[in-house]
């Protein structure tokens, strides 16, 4: 891993561990919709510090490129009614649902509704 990405993964744990100490607004299905749903967004996955860029576009499909190292794939979605923006993707990524609460003006991106659950990626740009 870049130093860079180090510094960043370190960071996003801090802020992070700010997040899991606070209470968590999680966004609705509404929320996310509009937060996402037509846009471009770059996330910075806390696993492996790697930056990837999501495409999700209104039809039901979003396209993805890892922009730390090369790759790409692509998956249906759905946001389900508990807001959780849910992916079955076509290549080697896992499927799985995702959900979005915002902590300050940073939005971040959980597996699961749980107060405490692990922060898996901050999204760092929507376009």
């Amino acid at each position: 891993m870049k130093l860079g990405n180090l510094l960043s993964v370190a960071i996003l744990l801090l802020v992070g561990g700010v997040a899991e100490a606070q209470d968590r607004t999680y966004l609705n299905k509404g929320e996310v919709e509009q937060l996402l749903v037509g846009k471009a967004s770059t996330h910075l996955r806390l696993a492996d510090g790697n930056k990837v860029k999501w495409d999700i576009k209104s039809g039901g499909m979003l396209y993805g490129n890892n922009l730390t190292v090369s790759g790409t794939d692509s998956a249906k979605w759905e946001i389900k009614d508990d807001s959780g923006l849910c992916l079955k993707w076509k290549g080697k990524s896992q499927d799985g649902c995702f959900y979005h609460f915002k902590s300050g003006d940073k939005v971040m991106r959980t597996e699961n509704l749980e107060p405490s659950a692990p922060i898996v990626a901050e999204i760092l740009q929507i376009q």
